[in-house]
């Protein structure tokens, strides 16, 4: 007989630098192999090891990670001074927790509200600042902002300027939202137009835009159609049109348009330039395609004779239209589509005129061109992170309309990369943002997704 070995089993994880050994009291023969039960059991054995060995790493391994990157603390700083120091410096808003002890809410902030991935995104957006109620700072801004229960959170400005105050931590999903209506609220204090935003009407192309770092320029040309000139089926009959814009549709059309890239700025706190341009065409309208029954829009097809000069240049990330839809039905905006040289495409019909003050200004032209960048990320490839139904999706993803900022309490996390969807976060994210504006990419046409047309009314 031989002598008896223990025999080792050996894993080594580079990446950790951490070793398993493992000895197997199995009794081995040297020199004699083992056959029949001897040798099963020694390979279920050495299966067995193999096994452990590998859950013991795996479990090593997630400690290590652990012990790498703790939790973050959302409500990490103790001084609002502080805090306005990093705020300045990074352009965000402070969000100050002003807590009380023993509270059973203030005990619910921490153990459920906070910890929440979703909040804990959020907050990388802000200075996060945490306070006792009853001292000092904390006491001071309490009487400031009115908070007279606890928990309440304060958002601030890097100049110590209120901004907002949240009013639900039901939930980690409510107290998300509030986060994202102070964000709204800072971005839209802070953001300013900037000078070159509107070029004025032209016929020649616009000067090359230098944007600044990180900062993506997205130039939009809207064209304005004075004159439709078709023939419809309408309930069952074919109608002809043969209507004009009034000057109260041009001037009206033209308001909304002029906000909208402030809107883009402030939304995406400045990450995302627009530079607009408005033309007036010559040419009228003379196709219209069905998109719903009896409902009506121009499609790039229809009107690829107004739109080519432009769209062939490839100046243009977006073309819009403005066109006169009169009786006509149809919803007031259609967005999603792509013209034949791969710009993003959008269009916009008349409306009544208290329908241009049902939305926040430039509102409408903000919502489809949402849809455009949408279908254009999922042609880059970042479908999954698109939250359903884009630039539609404000009320299917829990977030209301407010007659004073439309649907952009919904925007804000859209174009952020902040939409709660389940336990992740969704939306157009900065590396998403940093592929660029189409003009910059490809003169390839990307394959149209199904046109989105519903109202934004």
């Amino acid at each position: 007989m031989g002598t008896v070995n223990l025999v080792p089993v050996r894993f080594h994880l580079r990446t950790t630098g951490l070793g398993i050994r493992l000895l197997c009291n199995v009794r081995q023969t040297v020199g004699q192999p083992l056959r029949g039960k001897g040798e099963y059991m020694f390979r279920r054995i050495h299966a067995l090891a193999i096994a452990l060995s590998l859950q013991l790493v795996a479990a090593m391994c997630a400690a290590s990670a652990v012990a790498a990157h703790p939790a973050k603390e959302v409500h990490g700083l103790t001084s609002i001074q502080a805090a306005a120091v990093e705020a300045n410096n990074s352009d965000k808003p402070i969000m100050v927790y002003l807590y009380a002890s023993g509270v059973p809410e203030c005990q619910k902030m921490d153990s459920e509200i906070f910890p929440d991935p979703k909040v804990e995104a959020l907050a990388e957006e802000m200075v996060c600042v945490r306070l006792d109620s009853r001292k000092s700072e904390g006491a001071e801004l309490a009487q400031r902002a009115r908070a007279e229960s606890f928990p309440a959170v304060v958002f601030l400005s890097p100049r110590g300027v209120v901004v907002a105050t949240a009013d639900n931590y039901g939930s980690p999903r409510d107290f998300a939202r509030c986060i994202v209506d102070a964000l709204m609220s800072y971005a839209k204090a802070s953001a300013a137009p900037k000078g070159d935003a509107v070029t004025p009407d032209s016929g020649s192309p616009d000067a090359p835009v230098k944007s600044k770092a990180n900062e993506v320029v997205w130039r939009v040309l809207l064209e304005i159609v004075p004159v439709t000139r078709v023939t419809v089926t309408l309930k069952g009959q074919s109608q002809s049109i043969d209507e004009s814009l009034t000057p109260a549709d041009i001037q009206s059309a033209r308001r909304s348009f002029l906000s909208f890239p402030a809107m883009v700025a402030s939304i995406t706190q400045n990450r995302v330039r627009v530079q607009a341009r408005i033309v007036q065409s010559t040419l009228p309208i003379t196709k219209l395609t069905p998109i719903y029954t009896d409902w009506y829009h121009p499609t790039p097809e229809d009107v690829s004779a107004i739109i080519e000069p432009y769209d062939r240049s490839g100046d243009y990330d977006t073309i819009a239209l403005f066109w006169k839809g009169g009786t006509v039905m149809g919803a007031w905006g259609l967005g999603g589509m792509f013209t034949p040289h791969g710009s993003t495409y959008l269009s916009v019909r008349d409306v009544a005129p208290s329908s241009w003050q049902s939305d926040a200004p430039g509102e409408v032209f903000l919502h489809e061109w949402i849809h455009g960048v949408a279908a254009d990320f999922r042609y880059l490839g970042y479908a999954a992170q698109i939250p359903p139904r884009d630039a539609d999706g404000g009320e299917y993803s829990g977030y209301a309309h407010s007659p004073a900022n439309g649907w952009c309490s919904y925007y804000y996390p859209l174009l952020n990369g902040l939409v709660p969807v389940g336990d992740t976060l969704k939306g157009f994210l900065p590396e998403m943002w940093k592929r660029g504006a189409p003009r910059h990419r490809s003169s390839s046409t990307p394959e149209s997704p199904h046109p989105s047309g519903e109202p934004t009314g």
